[in-house]
């Protein structure tokens, strides 16, 4: 059994007040995302609903929900072409989310993170995040790619409507883009060969078998050729949480050291970003 590592009083330390990226007053009798009953997350107590928490820092924008069987879900996903909080507030943002969504880490049953591609250091900031907190609250940890992610938003968005085969571009940094083919059937979608790593939009369009019809977010920077523009009427953690849960539900156990991040950027391609969140893998 791994050591069990703990601080004096038991709990994480607290972080400062005047940092909350919510935009609440964290009250001074709050000490940590965990309630005082074990520093692991054990006693998770009685109920069998599930509640996880997603975490998306592959975009443009960070997005983060908890979801709970029978309540509404909470989310933070603020408007804006590039809307990150700082890397050393994030941990704060969740804090805000657990405390709104009536939640503490002990109560979590799994946590979903995106695996990229994407930012680069948003996607080791979320991976560091989420693998933490399933160490210490010895939770499940479902990761998914941001394209197959992307696709399934999609598919929850036509229905019926969606084509049987498909491709699905994310937008990267500047004409970076990211793009998979799929195919559904029977209500579930499968992805073709590799995610793609495309220096711009020839090299995409290229990659895309003529006539196939690809979609891009309606949000997307980029003005591609004959793609289909699709309005996401829900933040991204949300299907990720979906998608945690049902692994959790089919009992899947996925070790940490597999869930790593998808880097797809050749090496030694392009100049160094001047903000870490115009780095796209």
């Amino acid at each position: 059994m791994a050591p069990r590592h703990r601080r004096s009083d038991g709990a994480c330390r607290p972080y400062p007040r005047d940092h909350d990226s919510c935009g609440r007053t964290h009250p001074s009798q709050n000490r940590s995302l965990l309630r005082r009953r074990h520093p692991f997350g054990g006693d998770r107590g009685t109920s069998n609903v599930s509640a996880i928490l997603a975490v998306d820092t592959s975009r443009f924008a960070t997005s983060l929900a908890v979801t709970r069987a029978g309540s509404p879900p909470t989310v933070f996903a603020p408007q804006g072409p590039r809307v990150h909080p700082p890397k050393d507030e994030i941990f704060l943002v969740v804090q805000a989310l657990l405390e709104r969504s009536g939640c503490a880490l002990a109560d979590l049953d799994a946590l979903a993170v995106c695996v990229g591609p994407g930012s680069f250091t948003g996607l080791r900031i979320g991976l560091a995040m989420t693998k933490t907190f399933a160490m210490v609250g010895r939770l499940p940890l479902y990761a998914l790619d941001a394209v197959s992610l992307e696709a399934r938003r999609v598919a929850r968005i036509l229905g019926t409507d969606l084509p049987p085969r498909f491709c699905v571009v994310v937008p990267g940094y500047g004409s970076v883009t990211f793009s998979g083919l799929f195919t559904a059937a029977e209500g579930k979608l499968e992805l073709e060969g590799d995610i793609r790593w495309h220096g711009d939009p020839e090299e995409l369009a290229a990659s895309i078998p003529e006539g196939l019809t690809r979609f891009v977010s309606s949000e997307s920077p980029l003005d591609l050729e004959n793609a289909v523009p699709v309005v996401f009427t829900e933040p991204s953690a949300l299907e990720l949480a979906r998608h945690a849960g049902e692994r959790l539900e089919a009992a899947v156990d996925v070790p940490l050291n597999r869930i790593q991040p998808l880097y797809l950027k050749p090496f030694g391609v392009g100049r160094k970003a001047r903000r870490p969140e115009d780095f796209r893998s």
